[in-house]
């Protein structure tokens, strides 16, 4: 009797395994659309200070600054990943070709939206010889920025990060020439800082849906000292947020064949 159903169980277990296969190997490989958010503020305070003088009194400067930089991605981010609740074997981001359903190597585009403000003051307090007076304030070029831009997700070991590129286009300015922002220690003056998080690489082949990467993280106050005992302070905050939504496969470009 146990001979006449071995056949039988064999062939059960050969079914199974044929129709786990394809499933294995579909959930070895996975492709997001994907959603970027950031927001970095930053504000900066100079205290007046007195410096030399003379028969109109002492000079003395004085400011403060902020900017607000938003940055939202467009549609048309894609990433493709291969690998295991382990490891990433292949990490591709990109967006999507024109043609057997590649990724392509082409940055996805996002939109910047900068406003940065700054006022400076510089006079004399009076003296024997003249009233105290203020010196013109210099507008410099500070205001709103819609610019575009483009990004690009990176993976470093078990780190997601990414990286955005300012555009260009003939007559137009995007960035900020005469109007010097003052930043805390670790955020760079221009741009975004550099801020990794972990990957879940669990939730990525686990077939769920919607995957949040959230990061943040707080700079300063930065304090530098002043004459007369004064001190400029620089604050900022930075976050980000990516969204992967899960959609069909597309091929790696090592598929190109």
């Amino acid at each position: 009797m146990l001979k006449l159903k071995t056949p039988g169980l064999l062939a059960a277990i050969a079914t199974v395994t044929c129709v786990a296969a394809p499933a294995s190997a579909e959930a070895a490989r996975a492709t997001f659309s994907v959603k970027l958010e950031a927001h970095r503020t930053v504000t900066w305070d100079h205290p007046r200070v007195l410096l030399g003088g003379n028969c109109k009194g002492q000079n003395y400067a004085e400011g403060r600054g902020s900017e607000d930089f938003k940055l939202t991605s467009k549609a048309g981010g894609r990433l493709v990943v291969e690998g295991n609740a382990k490891r990433v074997t292949t990490w591709e981001f990109g967006t999507e070709g024109d043609r057997r359903r590649l990724i392509a190597s082409t940055d996805p585009e996002a939109k910047g939206v900068i406003t940065r403000t700054r006022r400076w003051v510089t006079g004399r307090t009076g003296g024997w010889c003249g009233g105290a007076e203020q010196d013109p304030v210099k507008p410099g070029d500070c205001g709103t920025r819609l610019a575009p831009f483009t990004f690009r997700m990176s993976l470093t070991g078990t780190q997601v990060g990414f990286r955005e590129t300012l555009g260009s286009a003939t007559n137009e300015k995007y960035g900020f020439y005469d109007c010097r922002l003052d930043t805390p220690e670790g955020m760079p003056e221009t741009g975004l800082p550099s801020l990794e998080k972990k990957l879940p690489l669990s939730k990525l082949f686990s077939g769920q849906k919607t995957i949040t990467i959230d990061a943040s993280k707080a700079y300063g106050p930065t304090l530098t000292p002043l004459p007369g005992g004064q001190k400029r302070t620089a604050s900022g905050s930075y976050t980000y947020k990516i969204t992967l939504k899960r959609v069909k496969n597309l091929k790696p470009r090592a598929e190109n064949g």
